[in-house]
């Protein structure tokens, strides 16, 4: 619509790693729900980032906003992360993410030399810097009380720094 040509729409369902998923339907929702198939009935594909991105020659920004399961997405893009050193901007929900899924991709991201910065206000408003600390106290928080909080999160790569080999 835009004429943009430096933007490829790709439709396909992410995940942490590649395995089978089936797609459930929430009835009266428009919303879909992919849960992993043990079985293979009904099975579509799911890729990782690393798959969908391996023959990129650049890759400047990734947004992730999958309702829980973006740190575990974010977890399939390891050498994504390492070649193209994109920033990153995640709607984090607290109380939708695995305890080891947020601790890994905070692990990836500091191996990875990334910045955690966060929206004052959601989606509008400052951009403020955040640490590990900071973001880890407010995981522990939300996941306490349940809460349905979300926040947006933006990751830059120091540019300075290498990233780990």
């Amino acid at each position: 619509i835009n004429d943009l040509t430096n933007i490829k729409v790709v439709q396909a369902v992410m995940a942490g790693k590649i395995s089978a998923i089936e797609e459930v339907r929430t009835e009266g929702s428009s919303q879909s729900e992919f849960r992993r198939n043990a079985d293979g009935a009904g099975e579509m594909r799911a890729i990782t980032i690393d798959q969908l991105c391996a023959s990129l020659t650049n890759l400047h920004f990734i947004k992730i906003d999958v309702n829980g399961a973006d740190f575990e997405i974010l977890n399939g893009g390891y050498e994504t992360l390492k070649r193209f050193r994109p920033s990153i901007l995640i709607e984090f929900s607290p109380g939708m993410i695995e305890p080891k899924d947020f601790s890994r991709t905070l692990e990836i991201l500091e191996e990875q030399s990334y910045n955690l910065s966060f929206f004052r206000g959601h989606s509008v408003g400052a951009l403020e810097p955040m640490n590990r600390r900071m973001l880890e106290e407010t995981y522990a928080f939300w996941r306490k009380i349940a809460g349905g909080c979300w926040m947006n999160l933006f990751f830059t790569p120091r540019r300075n720094q290498k990233p780990a080999a």
